[in-house]
């Protein structure tokens, strides 16, 4: 991997420890609707993709999509956008100001724009970041390279001097596909060997400690 003057992350699970409470508001989702809730597992196999493609991987109903969609990111503001400040990764905040020091940051995320700027907010992560995205920031969101492109767009760098960090193999696919670096945290949804075998070539495994290959060439300037 190149070195990277532009660093792209992924939000669940990677900078922030939502996934227990994804898991969480999924069954009191289902509860509300009347319908079966899914085994935790099969929650955290969906995690990192849009909500629509997780709830139809359940086996729910195409007429509760959209009451499904309202009424998850209303409890998801209730139980984790309301604690979100304690859900950041060990360490991150500091990892992030290193970063962004001498790089350029941004999100893409599964997420709609929306609710990815208000846990970040909440979380008190936003500042780090040039540019964040969500699902509906792009036609074709994860694993397909369109959101990764965007944001390089955003940071005013060419995709090969970008990284995406992430936890699951959509991330990895996303960022082989555009062209970048491929950087899979061990701390996520998916196994350190589902995310070499997407792409990923290296594994960030401690939050506290950034990789010294993100910090080895870092941009000299703020300007574009």
């Amino acid at each position: 991997m190149g070195f990277s003057v532009a660093v792209i992350f992924d939000l669940d699970g990677t900078l922030l420890d939502t996934p227990l409470g994804i898991v969480h508001v999924v069954k009191l989702t289902a509860e509300q609707l009347g319908l079966a809730a899914p085994s935790d597992a099969a929650i955290r196999a969906m995690i990192g993709k849009p909500l629509q493609e997780m709830f139809i991987s359940f086996g729910w109903p195409a007429s509760t999509s959209e009451q499904s969609l309202t009424i998850f990111r209303s409890l998801f503001s209730e139980h984790v956008v309301s604690v979100a400040s304690s859900l950041v990764l060990p360490g991150m905040r500091r990892s992030l100001e290193a970063l962004a020091a001498d790089h350029r940051l941004g999100v893409a995320t599964s997420k709609v724009l929306h609710s990815a700027e208000e846990i970040l907010t909440a979380a008190g992560l936003r500042e780090y970041f040039v540019v964040v995205l969500g699902a509906d920031s792009v036609a074709n969101p994860k694993p397909a390279p369109d959101m990764a492109l965007l944001a390089a767009s955003h940071l005013g760098v060419s995709p090969g001097s970008c990284s995406v960090v992430g936890d699951s193999v959509h991330d990895m696919q996303m960022a082989v596909s555009a062209g970048m670096g491929a950087i899979g945290v061990t701390w996520g949804v998916d196994t350190p060997h589902d995310l070499f075998a997407a792409g990923a070539s290296l594994m960030w495994e401690d939050s506290t400690k950034v990789p010294d290959s993100l910090l080895s060439q870092p941009l000299t300037t703020k300007e574009v």
